[in-house]
């Protein structure tokens, strides 16, 4: 507008520069809400805290877990370690590092789990 004013422009299209400048302004306005829900999302709400009975309770079965999963065949421990903690782990990368097939490391997966929950639901 300033070079309409100073006479550089023949003529000065408001229709395209006006829908530039609401595009412009809607992109701002959802980048800035996405920024907003990213936030939000990692403040915890103090409804969310967890008490200090389930945070025991929680370790309690992390610690049946482990016990339970100390019981396993090497192997089935290697595999689900592949697949449980490492970041990304899936059985297909878990099979390739053992050198056993996918369908057997998914088998060995089931089974584990079975074991688990078995041996979680005797305590």
């Amino acid at each position: 507008m300033e070079q309409h004013a100073k006479g550089s422009l023949r003529e000065l299209d408001f229709p395209g520069l006006a829908i530039r400048q609401a595009r412009f302004l809607a992109l701002n306005e959802l980048q800035r809400g996405r920024v907003e829900t990213r936030v939000l999302a990692a403040v915890p709400d103090e409804s969310d805290v967890p008490s200090v009975e389930r945070v025991v309770a929680s370790r309690e079965q992390i610690d049946q877990v482990l016990a339970a999963l100390a019981t396993c065949s090497p192997t089935a421990k290697k595999i689900f370690r592949l697949v449980y903690a490492t970041p990304g782990g899936t059985a297909t990368t878990a099979a390739a590092e053992v050198g056993l097939s996918l369908q057997r490391v998914r088998q060995i997966l089931t089974e584990t789990r079975a074991h688990i929950r078995k041996e979680i639901s005797h305590d």
